[in-house]
């Protein structure tokens, strides 16, 4: 048995994906390195390098992570692309973020978890970050009051505004309005 391949079905390993597949000889069914379905005994389990060899010795490919679908099945990108577009829609409404998972009909911690994933920030962060460079944009290209600038990019206080403002870019919003002179 190849204990490297062992290993990334074992580790439910993405990296693998593409590169082999695995059939359960019990129930004949084959999989990608990544399903998460229940590891099987390792005694039961072939190894296919191509996604034909695996149909072709009778196996039928996996419900669940769909090797079929390999190239194409992304069930999580188009929900992903949905709530990013709505994010950057209504991230200067102070609420945007209520009921966010309710709207998208996912659980709260698989939202997170899977945009964090996608784009390296919470939806949180995202909204703060696009919050603070329309307040940036504000501050360079506009003689709006910093106050005025806090509420109109959905801080609900100017507190938070200036807390968040200054530890991600260093500069409290007057001195980064000066071009970052103190």
């Amino acid at each position: 048995m190849d204990m490297t391949k062992w290993t990334a079905v074992e580790n439910n390993d993405p990296t693998a994906d593409g590169k082999f597949y695995y059939g359960v000889k019990t129930t004949r069914i084959f999989c990608l390195p990544s399903c998460k379905s229940k590891l099987p005994l390792k005694e039961n389990i072939v190894f296919f390098h191509f996604y034909d060899q695996a149909i072709n010795s009778g196996f039928r490919p996996c419900k669940r992570c769909r090797p079929d679908l390999y190239s194409t099945y992304a069930p999580n990108e188009q929900l992903l692309t949905e709530i990013k577009n709505f994010l950057d829609k209504v991230f200067l409404i102070p609420q945007c973020l209520e009921g966010l998972n309710e709207r998208f009909s996912v659980s709260s911690f698989h939202l997170v978890r899977i945009f964090k994933n996608r784009f390296g920030l919470t939806p949180r962060e995202y909204v703060l970050n696009s919050r603070l460079e329309a307040a940036k944009n504000l501050l360079t290209c506009s003689n709006m009051k910093t106050v005025d600038i806090a509420f109109s990019c959905g801080f609900s206080s100017y507190t938070t505004f200036f807390t968040n403002f200054k530890k991600l870019s260093g500069l409290t919003p007057e001195e980064y309005r000066k071009g970052g002179i103190l």
